[in-house]
């Protein structure tokens, strides 16, 4: 499955600007003057309602029109999976830098700008034809055997349909 393109347009906050999350880790202190520029080019054109910065505070009563994410791959799951998005739909990890922020940001504003939304992984571990985990993957899915290690032996299944089997001491599918 490839990836698809959405055009966003008419954003439901046109009139009044967007109330924005700020989600992502802490950063050390010789970073914070950096953070701080990022922060003041979204106060310049959103009114930021929260900030987190240690992934801890309950968003459900916030009300919020855009998330921004600093960090990466992990940090933007991190967040979905806290503002309670099935991962299995996720459609909007953006990978842009810092430096670009001042430029993009009024663009994505004003609802100038494409929404990608890219291919998830869900991957269910059955045992004994029992489910014994469950997870989606933005990159990879990893089954790794815990102590005692040994070789194992995993029957790959790809839409329901068996492809393979490999004994191996752990799989990685990306």
């Amino acid at each position: 499955m490839s990836q698809t393109t959405t055009v966003f347009s008419s954003p439901e906050w046109m009139g009044r600007g967007p109330r924005v999350a700020i989600l992502g880790p802490q950063e050390s202190q010789a970073s914070k003057k950096g953070r701080d520029a990022l922060y003041e080019i979204v106060e310049s054109h959103a009114e930021i309602v929260v900030v987190d910065q240690h992934f801890d505070l309950d968003l459900s009563p916030c009300e919020f029109d855009l998330v921004v994410v600093f960090g990466g791959d992990g940090s933007v799951l991190r967040s979905a999976r806290k503002m309670g998005v099935n991962l299995g739909q996720l459609g909007f990890l953006a990978a842009l830098p810092p430096d670009q922020l001042a430029t993009w940001f009024p663009k994505i504003v004003l609802g100038e700008c494409r929404i990608v939304h890219h291919l998830m992984l869900e991957c269910t571990v059955v045992r004994d034809g029992q489910a014994f985990a469950h997870c989606h993957g933005l990159n990879e899915a990893a089954i790794l055997g815990g102590p005692p290690y040994s070789m194992l032996d995993i029957d790959l299944y790809v839409d329901d349909v068996w492809a393979t089997t490999y004994s191996c001491d752990g799989l990685i599918i990306s």
